[in-house]
Order: structure tokens, then sequence, then C-alpha cells
């Protein structure tokens, strides 16, 4: 039903300069991702979108990721063609739930977009606010990955799925912990503060092996 580790019905480019689109896109399975490779010459790409066609029928609902972190907004709703979810979501229908996203540490910054026609994929190139100059070069821009699980407990799906696109996390040896002052510097800092902020936090943590970070 929702079956996007396949060629793209559309792929669209847009350049920084759309007089030199010698922009080329491809797309090949390999292993459990569908990977995504741009390359160009004289054109500056600035974004790629793929799309895929898959009816809607019956009522869904999506839960889509942020950019940053949650500020409680994170929720179950219904179809919204314009509604951007960064990096993954997930899709809880009569059918069962889907995982749609990218693999973690992608070379693009990705959202998705849901209407009841298809599912869209937009790559974002841009380095620095323009386009990425290639110069020939291929970047390999993000890996699509997606699963369908059947009639289970979402939360048990969005498990399953996050592993799916993190399948080698960054190991650490200890618990990274430590302090920041944004909170009540709000960026207003300087040499002396964060400096004392420093010595105050590694006093707090006097004695231990594993050492803080500021």
């Amino acid at each position: 039903m929702y079956q996007i580790m396949r060629n793209p019905d559309i792929i669209r480019t847009y350049a920084q300069n759309e007089n030199e689109n010698d922009i080329r896109v491809t797309t090949d399975m390999e292993g459990d991702g569908l990977i995504v490779r741009v390359t160009a010459f004289r054109a500056e790409p600035r974004y790629v979108i793929l799309r895929w066609f898959c009816e809607t029928e019956g009522e869904v609902k999506l839960l889509g990721d942020t950019w940053e972190r949650s500020y409680g907004d994170l929720a179950w709703r219904g179809i919204e063609p314009e509604r951007a979810m960064p990096w993954y979501f997930l899709l809880d229908s009569e059918e069962g739930v889907f995982g749609f996203g990218v693999k973690v540490r992608p070379h693009a910054i990705c959202h998705w977009l849901f209407d009841a026609d298809g599912i869209s994929l937009v790559l974002d190139l841009r380095c620095g606010g323009v386009g990425v100059r290639l110069n020939g070069r291929t970047l390999e821009a993000a890996t699509v990955v997606s699963c369908a699980y059947g009639k289970i407990d979402p939360f048990d799906a969005a498990c399953r799925f996050c592993a799916l696109m993190s399948p080698a996390p960054l190991p650490i040896d200890e618990p990274v912990y430590g302090a920041n002052n944004w909170y009540y510097a709000y960026g207003n800092s300087s040499y002396g503060e964060i400096l004392s902020d420093s010595k105050y936090i590694s006093k707090l943590a006097e004695g231990l092996a594993n050492r803080p970070y500021m």
C-alpha cells in the first residue's frame, strides 16, 4: 500500500542558478535502504524532491519528528499536506503501522510531506544558505528506509523503526553530562563567565573520573 522502497515516480531538482541545471539524481537499493545520490557539474543544487504515488483510503494518523526537540507539540494528527515532518514519520491505519525515514547522519536536511495521493521527501542540500558546489562530485545525500509493522502497538513500531534508522549508534563509554548557560545567559556570555561556570561545575564533580562538560 505504501511502497516507497523503489525508484520515485517523480524527481524534481532546484538549483541556485536555474539556467545551469545539469543535476543528476540516482536512487539505488542497497541492503535495506534506498540510497539517493546527487551529481552536478556547473549547477549548484539547493533542493531535491522525491515523490512516490500511493493512494490513501480511510482514516490515517501521522506522527512526525521535529527539527530540534519537542516542545510538547508532538502528536498523532490527520493528513495535513503542508506539514513538514523532519527526518521520519509514522503512519497508523487500519492496515497497521508504517514507518518512513532516512538513516541517521545523512548529507542533507530532510523532511517528509504526506497527502492523500502520495509521499514526498525533500532534501535540502544548501550550504550556507546557497546551493552546494559539487563540481562534478557525487554526494550521497540520504538513505531512505521504510517498513510495515502490521497491527502492533505504535510505540513498539516506533522503537523498531528508530533502530532501523540508526543501526550503528555512536558508542559512549560513560554518561555524557555537564551544564550550559543558555537558560540564564541566553547567549550573552563572556570568557570570564564561562570560565567561572566551568570551575563551578568542575568543583561539583570533584573526585569523579568521568569529568563533566561545560
